[in-house]
């Protein structure tokens, strides 16, 4: 399979959860990506483009996404934030990473604080190089 690495996935319903799981999987050419667990898992070196979605619909008056890369503890990403300026609006945040990832490393979409909608967030990633 000489296709890069690819994948799209959408969040289904709503969560509150730490470790957000986009489990309506669009795409996912080399099966990178585990619909279970949220978390992309490269499989071939290189450079990496990520982007993700997230909608609020005014649960609460901020929602923080950040990157995690690698599993650890560590977040290497600036902080994604939405802001809610009154209670009933929808509010969109929509980040934009690069990274050079080994055989092995780990990508994933964490909330910080907030609550993220189902059925318009995303979180995509594809190879570059």
């Amino acid at each position: 399979d000489r296709s890069m690495p690819a994948f799209t996935a959408l969040l289904s319903s709503d969560t509150s959860s730490t470790n957000i799981v986009f489990n309506d999987v669009i795409v996912n050419t080399h099966h990178d990506y585990d619909h279970l667990t949220g978390e992309f898992t490269c499989s071939v070196p290189g450079t990496y483009l990520f982007t993700w979605n997230a909608v609020t619909n005014g649960h609460s008056l901020r929602t923080r996404l950040v990157i995690q890369i690698k599993g650890g503890s560590h977040i290497d990403a600036l902080d994604i934030v939405g802001e809610e300026n009154k209670g009933d609006e929808y509010d969109s945040s929509t980040g934009v990473f690069i990274y050079s990832l080994n055989s092995g490393d780990t990508v994933r979409i964490v909330k910080i604080t907030g609550t993220v909608e189902g059925g318009y967030s995303s979180f995509s990633g594809w190879m570059l190089f």
